[in-house]
């Protein structure tokens, strides 16, 4: 399989994104160090850096069903290089309103919270 990486230099850094073609199609297999696994099902992805600990992904969860958000995918990387911290990315069934994603970003254990639109 061949592996295609793309870097972003901005004032903030570089964001890298590597991805690769499978069976099933595209599929993200890398978001800056954290490895993931995510397939083209979603046309809407959440990129959730959050502290690696108990609760995150539900308090994420929670939120999602109250605002009636369908997540149809979910992938979870512990850092390799930040010990205590996560990349949590969701493909959801739409995307959220600016509200909706300050809420995200409100939740305890949130340090980052992204929508991708693919």
């Amino acid at each position: 399989a061949s592996l295609v990486t793309v870097a972003v230099h901005t004032d903030a850094g570089v964001e890298r994104v590597s991805a690769t073609h499978t069976a099933g199609g595209c599929a993200i297999v890398a978001i800056n160090d954290y490895s993931v696994d995510v397939r083209g099902d979603s046309q809407t992805l959440l990129a959730i850096e959050n502290a690696d600990k108990p609760g995150s992904i539900g308090r994420v969860g929670t939120l999602m069903g109250q605002r009636g958000v369908n997540i149809s995918s979910m992938s979870v990387s512990p850092s390799p290089s930040k010990h205590g911290h996560a990349l949590m990315l969701l493909g959801v069934d739409r995307s959220l309103a600016p509200d909706e994603l300050a809420q995200v970003r409100a939740l305890d254990g949130i340090e980052v919270a992204r929508q991708i639109r693919l």
